[in-house]
Order: structure tokens, then C-alpha cells, then sequence
């Protein structure tokens, strides 16, 4: 009986042993499994925030490219616009130099029929009271 006892002891212990290996590792499982739950949502939560990121960065570039039309737009029309006034100013420069000489072209007319006009008083008889 005591060898029986000794028998029943130690298969107890071991079986005790056995049981608690067991719930080691059914809570090494349930862990583990918490564990990989937790980084499944964590992997989803970065997922989602990568998708949202690449939306924002989409919508950044596509305002960026209509940003760039419109300064390559902007720029264009400046330039057109300077390019006029460079031409307005150079009529303007041509019109003036064009007046000075009308002008001097008028002032030496007028001196001409000014001499001319004196001459012909000049040359014409004056008339003689009559008695």
C-alpha cells in the first residue's frame, strides 16, 4: 500500500505538474493571442492612417499642380503685359520724337512764310495819297 501511496503521490504531483504546465501555456496563448490581436488592430489603425495619408498627399499634389498653372499663368500674363509696355513705350518715345520734329518742321514754316510775307509787303508799292 505504501508503494501504492508513493505511486498515487508522485502521479499526483506529476499530473499537479502537468496541469500547471498546461495552464502556462493556456495563458501564454491567451497572451500571445491578446498580443496578436492587439498588433492586428494596430496594423489596420496604420493601414487606415496610410490610406488617409496618401488621399491628403493626392489632394496636396493635384493643389500644388494647379497652384503651379496658375503662377506659370500669372507669370505668362506679366510677362505679355511687360512686353506691351516695352512696345507702348517705344511707340510712345517714336510719337514724341516724331511731335519735336512736326514741331521744328511748323517753326521753321512759320519763319519761312513769316520772311516771305515781310518780302512781299516789301515788294508790293505802297500806295500814294492821292491829291
Amino acid at each position: 500500500l505504501e508503494t501504492e501511496a508513493n505511486a498515487t503521490r508522485g502521479a499526483g504531483g506529476q499530473l499537479r505538474q502537468t496541469y500547471e504546465a498546461l495552464q502556462q501555456e493556456k495563458e501564454k496563448y491567451r497572451k500571445e493571442k491578446e498580443a496578436r490581436e492587439e498588433a492586428e488592430r494596430d496594423l489596420e489603425e496604420a493601414q487606415a492612417a496610410a490610406d488617409k495619408a496618401r488621399q491628403e498627399v493626392g489632394t496636396l499634389t493635384r493643389r500644388l499642380e494647379q497652384t503651379e498653372s496658375l503662377v506659370e499663368e500669372a507669370i505668362a500674363a506679366r510677362q505679355q503685359a511687360l512686353q506691351q509696355a516695352a512696345h507702348s513705350s517705344f511707340q510712345a518715345t517714336q510719337l514724341q520724337r516724331e511731335l519735336t520734329e512736326v514741331r521744328a518742321a511748323l517753326a521753321r514754316a512759320r519763319s519761312d512764310l513769316a520772311a516771305q510775307h515781310a518780302q512781299l509787303t516789301q515788294q508790293q508799292p505802297h500806295p500814294q495819297p492821292h491829291p
